[in-house]
C-alpha cells in the first residue's frame, strides 16, 4: 500500500483538503445537486496505510474545476477519477462519514501528494529594546573674535582728460563747374572718338556734339547708372554740358551728365 497515489485528510486554516482522492462512487440526479463517495489514505502506526471513505455532497455552491482550471458541472465527475477536494470540517458520524463540499477540482493523474500543513511555530518574542544613552549636551559655541573693521578706501583720483588728436583740416569744396541742359534724340554715337551728336541726323547746322570723357555719367530713366556702350542712335537723352562751346559746325560741348529718357 506503500506505493498507492492517494492522499491523506488535512486540514488547511477552516476547511479540510484532501488531495490525489480517488472517486470511488457518483450520485449526480441534476447539474445542481449529487454526492460522490471518495476514498483517502490514513497513516497508522508503524508506517502502515489505511484506505477509508467520506461522502461530500455537491450543490450550486460547489465549485468544481476540470484538469484544464475551466469551470465544469456537477455531472461531469465519473467513477475512477482523481480529485482534490476541499469541504467542512462539520462531519456527520455515519458510516462513511459526510461533509458538504467547497470545490472539487479534476485531475488527469495523480499527483504527488501534498503534506499536511504543519502549524507554524509561534513567534518567538523580540529582546527588550535597549535604551540609548542620553545625549550628552553641545559645548557651548564660542564667539567669533570681532572682525576689525577694514581700512577705508582711498578716494579715487579722478583721470586726467586725453586730448583729442587734431582734426584734419577741411578741404575747400571745389567750384562747381558751370553746365547746361540740352534734351534731344541721339542722331550719331563715335565709340572710337568717344561723342555723340544730338539733333537732326540730315541738317549738320541742326546738331550739337558731346564730347564724353572718364568723368561723364550716365544713367537709365529711372537714374540707374549704365555704361557708354548702352546708348543707341535715336533715343531722347537729357545731358547736362558745359556752358562753353566751340564756334565750330556743329558746335562742341563737354558733356558732365547723359540720362536716357
Amino acid at each position: 500500500m506503500n506505493n498507492d497515489p492517494r492522499g491523506t485528510m488535512f486540514q488547511q486554516g477552516d476547511i479540510m483538503r484532501i488531495n490525489n482522492a480517488y472517486v470511488e462512487d457518483v450520485s449526480c440526479s441534476n447539474n445542481s445537486s449529487g454526492s460522490i463517495l471518495v476514498s483517502y489514505a490514513v497513516r497508522e502506526p508503524g508506517q502502515a496505510v489505511s484506505i477509508q471513505q467520506i461522502r461530500l455532497n455537491l450543490n450550486r455552491q460547489t465549485t468544481v474545476t476540470n484538469a484544464a482550471g475551466q469551470n465544469s458541472c456537477i455531472c461531469c465527475i465519473r467513477k475512477g477519477m482523481w480529485v482534490n477536494v476541499g469541504f467542512s470540517p462539520a462531519m456527520t458520524r455515519s458510516i462513511p462519514p459526510q461533509s458538504n463540499a467547497f470545490w472539487v477540482a479534476i485531475q488527469r493523474t495523480p499527483q504527488v501528494p501534498v503534506p499536511p500543513v504543519q502549524p507554524v511555530p509561534p513567534i518567538q518574542p523580540l529582546p527588550p529594546v535597549q535604551p540609548w544613552p542620553p545625549v550628552q549636551p553641545l559645548p557651548p559655541v564660542r564667539p567669533w573674535p570681532p572682525v576689525a573693521p577694514l581700512p577705508p578706501r582711498p578716494p579715487v583720483q579722478p583721470i586726467p582728460p586725453r586730448p583729442l588728436p587734431p582734426r584734419p583740416p577741411v578741404r575747400p569744396t571745389p567750384p562747381q563747374r558751370p553746365s547746361s541742359t540740352t534734351t534731344g534724340r541721339i542722331a550719331r554715337i563715335d565709340f572710337n572718338n568717344r561723342y555723340i551728336l544730338l539733333g537732326s541726323a540730315n541738317n549738320p547746322n541742326d546738331q550739337t556734339r558731346f564730347n564724353i570723357s572718364n568723368a561723364t555719367v550716365f544713367t537709365n530713366r529711372f537714374g540707374a547708372p549704365i555704361r557708354f556702350g548702352d546708348l543707341r542712335p535715336g533715343q531722347m537723352v537729357r545731358v547736362a554740358h558745359s556752358n562753353a562751346e566751340t564756334l565750330s559746325i556743329p558746335p562742341q560741348s563737354a558733356a558732365f551728365r547723359v540720362q536716357v529718357l
